[in-house]
């Protein structure tokens, strides 16, 4: 089974600031890091406005399906850093 990774850069959308990742999760939620498509997750801090998420699939599809159930209502920007594993035919 081949595994896709997928390193994002998250930064907030609104006027407040992070000194944790805890702190971001309390404002932001988990980001799809407990998303049942998605077998392993996490956030890192980066900065006081944006946090690095990784999360791994089991494959391209699953991505997919995670994608197209997230809502718009995200008060943070999504910027994909780094893509490993798996790629969609």
């Amino acid at each position: 089974m081949k595994y896709l990774k997928i390193k994002s850069r998250l930064t907030t959308t609104n006027t407040n600031t992070y000194s944790t990742v805890e702190e971001w999760i309390e404002d932001h939620g988990p980001c799809g890091t407990k998303h049942t498509s998605v077998s392993a997750g996490r956030l890192t801090w980066e900065s006081p406005t944006s946090v690095i998420r990784e999360l791994i699939y089991k494959d391209a599809e699953t991505r997919a399906r995670h994608q197209q159930a997230r809502t718009e209502d995200r008060q943070y920007i999504t910027e994909t850093l780094e893509t490993w594993g798996a790629r969609r035919r």
